[in-house]
């Protein structure tokens, strides 16, 4: 309580005695913290908006050129639904669980992995962390690009089998019966699709949860993080990704994923997976088939389905948000550690077990990412934050 009230008292004035007082109770690194926290407090709204543009120059490059491109190819393949209102669902689509993400991670962090005596005060004193100019500029310049961003990753994603008709599902499918000895590798995850209510509940941890910690988790870096390496990685990473990973090589390789493997070889090798998920699914709409259905419906030879409706498979922008996140986290705590662990390894296994992807997908995804990751710290360290 002493602390708290002490550091309000000092982050509200320039005494010089109060900072006096401040560095002999307190350790370096916290007095460190703290003059960041008061240089960047202190700053004017332009020199902030001026350092976020700084330290995230690469980001805006990067989105700069991406949505240009986008923007080009759309305007030019007669198949493309270019509806501008998207825009305005894009952003509610996208703040709405960013807004969400930010708070369920702030509490997981604060409740969970520190482990207060007193949570709620705790909690209370994170919330007022938060309000530092510095930070909120650099989570409204994400929220800005991430929305354009994602308005032409979904528009893209709908043009795929326009933009590259040559289907890759065979070679895949064979790579995968390769990988797993002759069988395909669905046939050794039997045993989580046995009952419906286990079917249904790993749907919404695939669909739903992924959702959540997808963008929770770049929420949580944006806004609630300082200026450091670190955070400039991540959120180039995360747009990288995207852009690489689901735009470009998913038109490289174009292919739909064994749920809809009949629909793009008229094979019937993936059937028996297929009558399994159908029968697990019953009534119920929300889960892997369901959703695979109304995906299906959008399909049409002549017009591209409606934005964010497009089918790709390889590679796995599941597997490759949920490893990106592992990247991340994976130095934080040891128990940040096996909690990430255990969630990009679910990802992994449920894309395969529910039909989405092939194998070799995630696989793609991981070495992808991997490379991305690397990528970006090299881009970030041609261009040093400024703290």
């Amino acid at each position: 309580m002493f602390q708290i009230r002490l550091y309000t008292t000092i982050e509200h004035s320039s005494d010089k005695s109060a900072i006096k007082q401040y560095s002999g109770c307190h350790s370096g690194a916290a007095i460190r913290a703290h003059k960041k926290d008061h240089d960047s407090n202190s700053l004017t709204i332009n020199n902030v908006v001026a350092r976020s543009a700084h330290n995230h120059l690469w980001l805006i490059l990067v989105s700069a050129v991406y949505v240009l491109a986008s923007w080009y190819v759309v305007a030019h393949t007669p198949q493309a639904h270019f509806d501008t209102s998207l825009n305005s669902l894009i952003w509610i689509g996208v703040a709405a669980p960013l807004s969400i993400g930010l708070l369920l991670s702030v509490c997981f962090r604060v409740v969970v992995i520190q482990h207060p005596p007193r949570p709620l005060r705790h909690l209370w004193t994170e919330a007022r962390a938060l309000i530092d100019k510095q930070q909120i500029a650099s989570g409204l310049l994400v929220l800005f690009l991430l929305s354009p961003m994602i308005f032409y990753f979904s528009q893209i994603k709908s043009l795929i089998p326009y933009l590259n008709p040559q289907d890759w599902d065979t070679t895949f499918a064979r790579l995968d019966t390769w990988i797993a000895g002759g069988r395909h590798p669905y046939e050794y995850l039997d045993a989580l699709l046995n009952w419906p209510w286990l079917y249904r509940l790993l749907s919404h941890f695939y669909h739903d949860l992924w959702v959540v910690v997808c963008f929770g988790v770049i929420a949580h870096v944006a806004f609630a993080t300082r200026e450091s390496f670190e955070k400039s990685r991540f959120l180039l990473s995360y747009f990288l990704c995207w852009i690489l990973i689901g735009s470009v090589f998913a038109i490289a390789f174009n292919s739909g994923g064994p749920i809809f493997f009949h629909d793009y070889t008229s094979l019937g090798t993936y059937d028996p997976l297929v009558a399994q998920l159908r029968r697990l699914a019953g009534s119920d709409e929300t889960g892997a088939y369901g959703l695979a259905q109304m995906l299906a419906g959008f399909r049409s030879p002549i017009v591209a389905p409606p934005p964010g409706m497009g089918i790709s498979a390889m590679p796995s922008m599941h597997v490759s948000m949920a490893f990106l996140v592992f990247l991340h986290f994976r130095k934080k705590t040891r128990f940040a550690r096996v909690l990430v662990t255990l969630f990009a390894g679910m990802i992994f296994v449920l894309s395969v077990a529910l039909g989405w992807h092939y194998v070799v997908d995630g696989l793609a995804a991981i070495l992808l990412t991997t490379g991305i990751w690397w990528l970006a710290g090299w881009m970030v360290r041609s261009q040093p934050v400024r703290y």
